[in-house]
């Protein structure tokens, strides 16, 4: 209700819905840090603010990239969610009328599209996450 009914709901949609993924991930990746590497920063005189970016960011970072081919996953359902709701001019669109006449191929197309493009982008996070973070393993 608070940002409508177009594009400004969906995308907050699609933020909360990531955002709430998202954050028990960060937090975990960081707990998972050894807490001999932040007493060693410490020791070594770094501040706070060079501990959380030296050491805590780098060291979580691969993980919470990770985390980011799932999040594309939950972010594609989300998108048809959102486009349930709320059609518009875009791909729920298309999925209403496909309804509206009766034609299952137009959804089967659609829902191969939309498969085809969420393989792509976890295609390309897995190959950035792979450029970005060759050193660690990959799985």
């Amino acid at each position: 209700m608070w940002f409508g009914i177009y594009d400004k709901q969906k995308i907050a949609f699609l933020f909360l819905g990531v955002f709430v993924y998202l954050l028990p991930v960060v937090v975990s990746a960081i707990r998972a840090i050894p807490e001999e590497l932040v007493q060693t920063a410490l020791t070594l005189g770094a501040s706070k603010w060079q501990v959380v970016r030296t050491v805590l960011l780098p060291a979580a970072l691969p993980e919470i990239f990770d985390s980011f081919r799932v999040m594309n996953a939950i972010a594609w359902t989300y998108v048809i969610l959102a486009e349930a709701v709320n059609p518009g001019q875009s791909l729920g669109y298309m999925v209403q009328l496909a309804y509206s006449h009766q034609r299952a191929s137009w959804s089967f197309a659609e829902l191969i599209v939309i498969g085809g493009i969420g393989i792509i982008t976890d295609q390309v996070i897995r190959m950035l996450s792979a450029l970005l973070f060759g050193w660690k393993e990959q799985t």
